[in-house]
């Protein structure tokens, strides 16, 4: 299974997103699992 910090790079890799625009939404899944666990 993907995490949500893989998935930005999956989408990526297949053209949804940009490399660079993946490499900076990326750490907000970290931000999403801090608030959904707060």
């Amino acid at each position: 299974m993907v995490s949500n910090f893989e998935a930005f790079i999956e989408l990526a890799k297949y053209g949804v997103l940009t490399e660079d625009l993946a490499r900076e939404l990326a750490p907000s899944a970290g931000l999403r699992n801090r608030l959904v666990h707060e």
